[in-house]
């Protein structure tokens, strides 16, 4: 074992509540994204007493790695206090929460080694299994249950810096087909390009007037123009225009969520 190394499994056991009493109706499935999904199964008849109670900061896995892309479905519940999942995942909880913090080993689980020690590790003829025995010879570095908050703590910073960023390209991708489309159509309309492709961009507009000009002072003017008293203005309307459309689907999704639950 390597240093400051721990077996996992002095830290976990498995947990098997079943539905008996129908008293939990939220259904879900695990990705091999290490996340909880909506279950896509059809339940039609099906006896939902036998199926697994899960509850939040428990743990989900699905023992089958042969038919995943080499990756293992686990996920931590951290949006539901209580859930079911069927009856062939295993639920396991921490044992020591006081020692090993649930998103510090969720942290681990998410690591490509951990996907690749968990297929070397599997076996069986038929279908290849990562059995519970083996999730328990798992060996990790357990530090101080702080410095594990602290790991924690950093990580959801790194990511969720990582999703503004999406969203904020996101919103410029949007946001910079409208103003071509919008600029575009303004130089259409005063038959400054006829008969080009273009692809958009300033500089190209400005090569293609120069093209059909063949004046590169006159076009610089405009080009100054169109930037100061044009350009700023329909920037400005299209962003609230954006943020107006944007705050309009949030709010049919809400209700529709709301009619949904």
């Amino acid at each position: 074992m390597k240093q400051n190394y721990k077996k996992l499994g002095d830290y976990i056991q498995t947990v098997n509540v079943r539905n008996t009493d129908l008293s939990v109706d939220t259904l879900l499935g695990v990705s091999v994204k290490k996340i909880f999904i909506p279950s896509i199964a059809n339940t039609v008849g099906t006896n939902m007493k036998n199926y697994k109670i899960v509850r939040k900061n428990e743990f989900v896995y699905i023992a089958d790695t042969s038919r995943r892309g080499d990756k293992i479905g686990i996920a931590l519940l951290e949006d539901y206090d209580k859930a079911i999942v069927s009856q062939a995942y295993t639920v396991f909880e921490i044992t020591k929460p006081n020692e090993l913090d649930p998103q510090y080993l969720m942290m681990w689980f998410r690591r490509p080694e951990f996907d690749r020690y968990a297929r070397y590790k599997s076996h069986g003829s038929v279908r290849e299994v990562f059995d519970w025995d083996e999730m328990c010879e798992v060996e990790l570095p357990i530090p101080s249950i702080e410095k594990q908050r602290e790991i924690v703590n950093e990580y959801n910073t790194v990511v969720n810096r990582i999703k503004l960023n999406e969203q904020l390209m996101n919103f410029l991708m949007k946001m910079d087909s409208r103003i071509n489309l919008a600029v575009a159509k303004w130089f259409i309309m005063r038959n400054w390009i006829r008969k080009c492709r273009w692809g958009g961009r300033w500089l190209c507009w400005g090569r293609l007037l120069i093209l059909q000009w063949g004046n590169r002072q006159k076009v610089k003017v405009i080009m100054k123009l169109l930037m100061e008293k044009y350009f700023i203005k329909v920037v400005q309307t299209l962003v609230l225009e954006f943020q107006a459309s944007e705050f309009t689907q949030q709010s049919q999704n809400e209700k529709q969520r709301k009619m949904i639950y």
